[in-house]
């Protein structure tokens, strides 16, 4: 079986089979992805399923920062924002 590369680096124990089905490494269930979330620190959360059994693991996180004002940000284009003298520094 040949390790699910864009798992690899996220340290999950799943692997691909002959047929390019995720399974576990003992290669008797394969688990597809049912859902995930974000939660308000930032933490994606991904749950894999096999139909008889599910598997949550942490697949990320995004870089969360808090300002003073988040009304004083400045439009920077694209969705970005920047820090302003209005809204404080993060």
């Amino acid at each position: 079986m040949e390790k699910l590369e864009k798992l690899k680096f996220l340290n999950i124990p799943l692997y691909l089979d002959e047929g390019g089905g995720v399974v576990e490494e003992s290669g008797d269930d394969v688990y597809e992805l049912q859902e995930f979330s974000i939660d308000g620190t930032g933490k994606i959360v991904g749950v894999y399923s096999s139909g008889t059994d599910s598997k949550t693991f942490l697949l990320g996180q995004i870089g969360m920062v808090k300002f003073n004002n988040p009304s004083g940000l400045e439009k920077a284009g694209n969705n970005n924002y920047t820090n302003s003298t209005n809204s404080g520094a993060p």
